[in-house]
């Protein structure tokens, strides 16, 4: 009888004891946009404002210097381009594109894929 009742709440215990988490660069909030590029820039400090649905401008800070910077989303990439103001002068530009599925199950995971590529003229 026991064990009867464990199979009937079998299916619930496997429902609620599931993580699913599906982030990816196409459906990214302002916020892991940000989180994402402040790491690839190695930004001290990154602020960005919402122009529209896709487009983000703001300025940002790394060992290179200060800059300002544009981000559209274009489709999965997430392209910028940046300009140095101080002390250093140029210009970088890169894109982003990153995918997160884990589907977590009593220990079992399933884990993302990244990729990144940055180019520069400081």
């Amino acid at each position: 009888m026991r064990v009867l009742r464990f199979l009937v709440l079998l299916p619930l215990v496997i429902m609620f004891g599931c993580v699913h988490v599906n982030e990816n660069s196409a459906t990214a909030s302002q916020e892991q946009i940000k989180a994402h590029l402040a790491a690839q820039l190695h930004c001290q400090t990154l602020e960005l404002e919402q122009n529209s649905k896709d487009s983000f401008s703001g300025t940002g800070k790394n060992e290179t210097g200060e800059f300002t910077i544009k981000v559209i989303r274009q489709g999965t990439t997430i392209a910028f381009h940046g300009v140095y103001v101080a002390p250093a002068t140029g210009t970088f530009s890169g894109s982003a594109c990153w995918s997160k599925s884990v589907n977590s199950t009593f220990g079992f995971h399933k884990t993302s894929q990244s990729t990144q590529d940055s180019l520069g003229t400081p």
